[in-house]
Order: structure tokens, then C-alpha cells, then sequence
């Protein structure tokens, strides 16, 4: 008899950690393993021998529905899933929407692969929602230079300009008058290339032709406080699970940096709350996503209508998993294998605490190579602080300018939104970031 196998597929460096949690994860659970990385990931993989790794030079269908019969012929696949499965800029594949596709021709459960190419494009994103008269701001796909005056008239000002296809807040602008989004449109085009992360994506889809590096997305500024939403997708079910709210937010020129982020929300009413639930729920039925977790952000407008800024299909970042599992009491590795096998989840059964849970992420804003890190023992060490985390390595690149990058973040808690900006400000006032320029 053959053992059940779950083969997970990754072309992602950052999700290299969690990829290996869900595979640890699944041998524990006496499955047999697989993950299939990019060759050039392969070193990060030699130290674990509980699962296995097959490497690849490339992520075409051949390649890998030739591996997937191999394994076919040894193994029972119960799963075939992804923890990301980004572009990459050599590849006009979106890898989650691929292995989405090769899940179903095998009768696995799996996403959408409409929906994730539809989620993951801004502009994609809110065509969906203009198709079923769900409330979104006025859009523009700005492609050249030329294109500014009649793009930006279809829009008004003032605007924000943002890569069509993005990560961790990078190259988004506000902008007041023509001159700004003109400022703003030729830094992207001269910096994108040489951005941390790899956004340089070229593809084509329905009618529409993607170029990441020369296009951006104009839309309309939505004023007001901005809220995320955890969203947990079966074949059936769309479940809100919790509303974060991003406190102390800095725009800078060229990127967003949200320095707080609190759960449960401390300004919205519970009826506010269950618009925003409801608003979210109709925004990925529209898309069509299943199977997955989904990340919404939005915005409360000036009329209290819920407005979205981008949906993700994938788990909201930093330590967004930590509030997840501490307010439900499951572990995410568990509930993203149940996705991927199918295993129908037991009714979510959400605790209720006196506190409420921050992330504080300290983001540098220099561009260099880190240096060290220092502080970080201390902060752990506070009463209200749950534990303290850095992301990268001394003499790692960083490039904090026109990017949000994760290098330190913190769980703490606190009884009000005073108690935690206070708690917030001692920790940065603690934490050195030291960045050779």
C-alpha cells in the first residue's frame, strides 16, 4: 500500500521558514514530504532529513508533471499546494495559479487559479470588483509617461500611485498635483530594478499585457484609519476570523511603513466591524478564492463605507499567524495541510482576552548592509512583551528607502491603545537597527 504524500511547491526565498514548519509539520503527522524548491535554495534544505527535497532549474509544467508522475508512481498524493508561489521576473507563470491548475487536473482539492492571478494584480483585483458592483475607488493603469495627464484625470487627485503587482508596501505614493506622480512614476521605472524585492514581472492575461517594471496603478486616495482582515477559505466556507488595525502609520516618499499593528480593533464599533466582515466576504466570493487564507486591507472612508486596498491570498505578514493561533488556539501548519488534503476543519472557536495583542515591527530606513542588532535581549525581556524576533542576519543587504523591511518585530500586549504606543515607543527607543550605508 502506498503512503500518503503532500508535495508542497516554493519559488520563494522569504517563505523558506515557513515552508519548512508545514513540512515538519506533515511528518508529523506520518505523512512522506516533498517540497520542490529552485536549486539555488537547496543548501537551505540539507540540514533537514524528515522530508524530502527535489530541486529544480525551473518551475515549467513539463518539469514539474514529469516529477509529480515520478512521485505518482511511489506515493498516494493526497495534497499538492504552495505557501506562496510568486512571479518571478524570469517567468510569466504565476507558480500558485500553476500549481493550482496541476492540483485540479489530478482531482486534489485547490485554489482558483483566475482568482489568484485576479488577487495577486491590483488592477485585476478591482476590474472584478467593477464586475459585480462591489464598492471600490476610481482605477487607472498608468504605462507611460504620456499617459499621465489623461490617467490621473480619470482618477483625481489626490491619488496614490503603487506597482500594480507589489510587496511589503514598496513604491507607493501619494501624490497632489501632476508634477508628484510624474516624480513619482520615473523613481520607480529608475529603482524598481534594483529593488529587495523581485517585482520585475512581464506576463500576459485575458487582454490585458503586464509589465510590472514601466506600469503603475493609479487609484483614488481613500482617507482614514486602515484595518486588515484574516479570512479562512474552504470549498465553501468564508470565514473572517480577525480585524487588525494599523496604528502610527508613516508615508514617506516612495513607501508605507505601518508600525503597529493591534488586534482587536480599538475604534470600530462592533457594527463597523461586521460590515467590514461582510464587505470582505463579498469581496473574495467575487474573486472566487478557495482553499487558502486570504489577507484584506482596507480603509474606512469618510462616509464609513469599507473601501479594499489589496487582497492576498496568503496569510497576513510579520507576526499575523502569532494573533491567529493564540485567539483559536490551532497551529497554522495545521489548518494549511487541512487545506491542502481537503480535511474538513472543525467549527473555529475564538477566545476572548482582557488584552489586547500588538505587532511592533521596527523597520530601518537606510539602505545598506545590517550590521547588528542590538537592544533586542532587553525588549524580550519586558513583563508585557510575548517574544521578540529579528528576520535577518548581520551582513545581510537591507533596503529600507523605498521598501518595508521586516528586520525586527515584536508580539506584546496591552489593555489600551495608549498603554501600547507607549509600550511601542520604549521599544524603538531601545532597539538599534545599525545599517552601513
Amino acid at each position: 500500500m502506498k503512503k500518503d504524500c503532500l508535495i508542497l511547491i516554493e519559488n520563494n526565498f522569504y517563505y523558506k521558514n515557513q515552508l519548512k514548519k508545514i513540512l515538519n509539520r506533515a511528518v508529523e503527522k506520518g505523512y512522506h514530504a516533498i517540497s520542490i524548491i529552485p536549486e539555488k535554495l537547496l543548501n537551505d534544505f540539507l540540514e533537514d532529513v524528515s522530508y524530502q527535497v527535489i530541486p529544480v532549474s525551473d518551475f515549467e509544467n513539463k518539469t514539474l508533471e514529469k516529477i509529480i508522475s515520478l512521485i505518482k508512481a511511489e506515493y498516494n498524493i493526497i495534497g499538492l499546494s504552495t505557501p506562496l508561489g510568486y512571479f518571478k521576473s524570469d517567468s510569466s507563470i504565476l507558480l500558485s495559479a500553476q500549481v493550482a491548475k496541476i492540483a485540479q487536473n489530478l482531482n486534489l482539492p485547490h485554489n482558483n487559479s483566475d482568482a489568484l492571478y485576479n488577487s495577486h494584480n491590483k488592477f485585476l483585483m478591482r476590474e472584478v470588483l467593477k464586475e459585480n458592483h462591489i464598492y471600490s475607488v476610481k482605477f487607472a493603469l498608468l504605462e507611460c509617461e504620456e499617459d499621465i495627464i489623461e490617467k490621473s484625470s480619470q482618477v483625481g487627485f489626490p491619488l496614490i500611485a503603487k506597482p500594480v503587482m507589489g510587496m511589503a508596501s514598496g513604491f507607493v505614493s501619494k501624490c497632489n498635483n501632476i508634477y508628484e506622480l510624474q516624480e513619482a512614476y520615473r523613481f520607480y521605472k529608475e529603482n524598481v530594478r534594483n529593488a529587495f524585492y523581485d517585482i520585475c514581472y512581464q506576463y500576459k492575461y485575458n487582454n490585458f499585457n503586464f509589465d510590472n517594471a514601466n506600469q503603475l496603478l493609479v487609484e483614488e486616495l481613500i482617507a482614514g484609519n486602515e484595518y486588515s482582515v484574516e479570512i479562512f477559505c474552504d470549498e465553501n466556507k468564508v470565514l473572517p476570523l480577525l480585524i487588525h488595525e494599523k496604528f502610527n502609520v508613516i508615508e514617506r516618499n516612495h513607501c508605507v511603513y505601518e508600525n503597529i499593528t493591534v488586534t482587536p480593533p480599538f475604534t470600530l464599533t462592533e457594527d463597523e466591524q461586521k460590515k467590514i466582515c461582510q464587505y470582505s466576504i463579498d469581496i473574495v466570493k467575487a474573486l472566487g478564492l478557495k482553499n487558502c487564507f486570504c489577507h484584506l486591507e482596507l480603509r474606512l472612508d469618510k462616509c464609513g463605507q469599507p473601501s479594499v486596498i489589496e487582497v492576498n491570498p496568503r496569510v497576513g505578514g510579520s507576526r499575523v499567524r502569532d494573533n491567529l493561533e493564540i485567539y483559536y488556539n490551532f497551529k497554522f501548519e495545521d489548518i494549511f495541510i487541512s487545506q491542502a488534503i481537503g480535511q474538513p476543519i472543525k467549527e473555529f472557536q475564538k477566545k476572548y482576552f482582557n488584552n489586547h495583542f500588538a505587532i511592533s515591527v521596527i523597520y530601518p530606513y537606510e539602505k545598506g548592509i545590517l550590521k547588528s542588532i542590538t537592544g533586542l535581549a532587553e525588549v524580550e525581556s519586558y513583563h508585557e512583551v510575548i517574544n521578540a524576533k529579528r528576520h535577518y542576519k548581520d551582513g545581510e543587504f537591507i533596503n529600507g528607502e523605498n521598501e518595508e523591511m521586516f528586520v525586527v518585530d515584536i508580539l506584546h500586549k496591552g489593555k489600551s491603545i495608549e498603554e501600547i504606543i507607549e509600550n511601542d515607543n520604549k521599544f524603538r527607543n531601545k532597539i538599534r537597527i545599525n545599517i552601513k550605508i
